[in-house]
């Protein structure tokens, strides 16, 4: 596999696995903006880790009967569909159900790699060229990038209060 192409599949899946962890440094801005209340600001999180493990257990089984290639483009389309809602959704269900579908095609991580050690078996690479960075970095790095668009470091307990709309 060219430097190029590991290069992109590496930050396919730092993006792809980042987007499981955005919410999370954000979940006191978010029930602030959105006016959610603090016992149900938990479920966000907990509906996109829904959602992957639904994704886990009825899309990644797919990559076995259907071209590698056209299921990942597919679920990176929705993905992107799903941040999208994420990004601008107006309530606090519009957002759960984003989180969900957030998950669900998150779970392209798990076609990203086999695909990536696909291309580079016909190389003489080792199939497990394409794993190391997207899986290691993405979450630890990610996170913090998230924090910094939040507006608060991780020493402070809670953001700078912002007024509710």
């Amino acid at each position: 596999m060219r430097p190029a192409m590991l290069r992109l599949f590496s930050i396919t899946g730092l993006v792809a696995v980042s987007s499981m962890y955005y919410h999370q440094a954000m979940l006191a801005v978010l029930a602030n903006e959105l006016a959610i209340p603090p016992e149900r600001v938990g479920w966000i999180p907990t509906a996109t880790w829904s959602g992957y493990a639904l994704g886990i257990l009825l899309f990644v089984p797919l990559g076995d009967r259907l071209e590698l290639r056209r299921i990942t483009l597919a679920k990176l389309a929705c993905l992107a569909c799903a941040l999208l809602a994420a990004a601008t959704a107006p309530n606090y269900h519009v957002l759960i159900a984003a989180s969900v579908f957030i998950g669900l095609f998150t779970s392209v991580v798990q076609d990203i790699v086999p695909y990536g050690a696909h291309l580079a078996a016909p190389l003489g690479h080792q199939h497990d060229d394409p794993i190391g960075l997207a899986e290691l970095v993405g979450p630890q790095h990610d996170s913090r990038v998230a924090v910094e668009v939040a507006g608060h470091d991780r020493a402070q307990s809670t953001p700078p209060k912002r007024r509710c709309r």
